[in-house]
């Protein structure tokens, strides 16, 4: 259904017929940006967000499947926009990335954002936007880690501004008519680097890594009671927080095992116990995974 509504989307798009003659394209054009790119279909498969580039800028736009209609919803020239997900039916996630100047930090970095558009009331909004306590010059501020069930938040992982020299990495509900964020993360310290929620609005596991004890931990949360049931000393990570299971009561995660080449594997959220390899190949590594939203 998906690919069936795409093609009517390209063909509504399309500027000449079957069967017209092409001329060759200057060099120019292989090194541009694809016409139409990041098509994202709504949860009711209704509608179709993507981005369509015209005269060299990017416009966030939108085609109805009902009234057969597209329209510019935005221009987002300003942005290096990069990816489209909707949340819900009403909100269309933009993530993008744009070269900012931080008062207090020398040069410029490349600092990657995420908006959300309402489509309801029209409202664009920089998510974290207006959440206090940031640490400055930080540059992936636009990444989600899960989507709360009630479709209105996401989840953002962030560096606070509670040490300057060692700021931990919190994580923030955001909403996404305001930007504001709200903390959420249960003991977030210097070494968390990662997150990953149920899907279902609560915190799943948190993972830290302590450069000065050289220690590598995953924490469960279940309920108000929290453990570690991973831990490894060394001075580099034996394994990598890939995802979640279907299910929700195993963590996917990455390492090299007995091979000699990445691979995927289960580790169980009752007692930390890694199984074997459930994607292995000999002479191969796994490059990436699908998942969604929540990581699952």
């Amino acid at each position: 259904m998906k690919i069936w509504k795409f093609g009517v989307l390209c063909a509504a798009l399309a500027l000449s017929g079957v069967g017209q003659v092409w001329a060759k394209p200057p060099m120019e054009a292989f090194s541009d940006l694809p016409g139409v790119r990041a098509a994202e279909l709504s949860p009711d498969g209704k509608r179709v967000a993507f981005l369509q580039r015209i005269e060299g800028e990017d416009y966030l736009a939108m085609h109805d499947f009902e009234t057969q209609t597209s329209k510019a919803l935005l221009r987002a020239a300003q942005l290096r926009a990069r990816a489209l997900e909707f949340v819900g039916n009403d909100h269309v996630l933009l993530i993008a990335s744009k070269t900012a100047r931080q008062f207090g930090f020398r040069g410029r970095f490349e600092m990657s954002a995420a908006f959300s558009y309402n489509l309801t009331t029209g409202k664009f909004v920089q998510l974290l936007s207006n959440t206090k306590g940031l640490f400055p010059a930080q540059s992936g501020i636009g990444n989600i880690v899960g989507v709360d069930p009630d479709g209105l938040h996401v989840y953002m992982p962030a560096f606070t501004s509670e040490s300057m020299q060692s700021p931990p990495l919190e994580l923030f509900k955001v909403n996404l008519d305001t930007g504001r964020g709200t903390p959420v993360g249960r003991g977030a310290n210097s070494g968390t680097i990662d997150w990953i929620t149920d899907g279902k609005g609560a915190i799943l596991v948190r993972e830290d890594f302590s450069e000065k004890r050289q220690e590598h931990s995953i924490r469960a949360f279940a309920s108000r009671n929290d453990r570690v049931i991973f831990s490894s000393k060394g001075a580099a990570l034996g394994i990598s927080l890939v995802g979640v299971s279907s299910k929700g009561d195993r963590l996917i995660v990455g390492d090299e095992g007995d091979a000699d080449f990445f691979s995927l594997r289960e580790m169980t959220l009752a007692d930390g116990e890694v199984k074997g390899a459930i994607l292995q190949r000999e002479n191969a590594e796994v490059q990436g995974v699908l998942a969604d939203s929540n990581r699952v």
